[in-house]
């Protein structure tokens, strides 16, 4: 993977935005970018535009008062660097009117996909300014579609929870459950109903308990599995 990162920096050596394009650790590539200016304030020949430092290249150009960066390989072929590197110098403007720091943030992720069409797997792509923002630009109208969608799924879901709260209010007024529909005249309102029938339950060491009025604060009358009545007992 001859292309390991790409970055924008100033001269202090602060990131303003940064791309990475292989499993190198992001804690690695902050170490990299930062001490680039560093590395170019010693550099002995200033007449090129690379910098080997250790295991990496730096291929650089300047970018108004800013530095644009690919950290490469060694072995990484020079050539193509310069020319990936020059891409990524033209297609910045192409997103950002003027290249400062506050630009640059606040259309990071415009940059990182133009950046994402010209770099794959830390090898550079066949491509071109005019068919990369060809490329965005399709990207930019699906996410309009998909964005629209999303804002006409919400108005649906406005209408329908204002639908159900009139209708709920329309049931309150009219002395029914808003809940079941049940009105608050019929036996059965309630859930328990106005019954007096015995429910039979069986288990937990009796044979089976009669609840003559399963409701709070009422006794209810247990058989022992023997058929001899328990005491009383209340509910609740």
């Amino acid at each position: 993977m001859p292309v390991i990162a790409a970055g924008v920096v100033n001269r202090q050596g602060n990131i303003i935005l940064s791309r990475n394009f292989n499993e190198v650790s992001r804690i690695r590539i902050e170490g990299l970018l930062s001490a680039f200016p560093r590395l170019l304030e010693s550099s002995v020949n200033k007449q090129v535009t690379y910098i080997d430092a250790g295991t990496v290249r730096y291929v650089y150009q300047p970018l108004e008062e800013l530095f644009l960066v690919l950290i490469t390989t060694k072995n990484s072929n020079i050539v193509e660097d310069l020319e990936t590197l020059h891409l990524m110098g033209r297609l910045i403007p192409e997103f950002v009117d003027t290249v400062t720091e506050a630009t640059l943030e606040a259309k990071a992720f415009r940059v990182f996909f133009a950046f994402d069409e010209v770099i794959v797997g830390g090898k550079r792509e066949s491509t071109t300014v005019e068919q990369i923002r060809t490329y965005l630009e399709m990207d930019s109208h699906e996410e309009l579609m998909v964005r629209e969608e999303k804002r006409l799924q919400m108005e649906r879901a406005k209408k329908d929870a204002s639908r159900k709260a009139h209708e709920m209010r329309e049931k309150r007024r009219k002395g029914m459950n808003p809940y079941s529909g049940i009105s608050s005249e019929d036996p059965s309102y309630g859930g328990f109903g106005n019954t007096s029938a015995p429910v039979i339950v069986s288990g937990g060491g009796l044979e089976s308990a009669v609840l003559s009025h399963p409701l709070e604060g009422v006794s209810s009358a247990f058989t022992t599995s023997s058929g001899a009545p328990a005491p009383s007992v209340r509910v609740g």
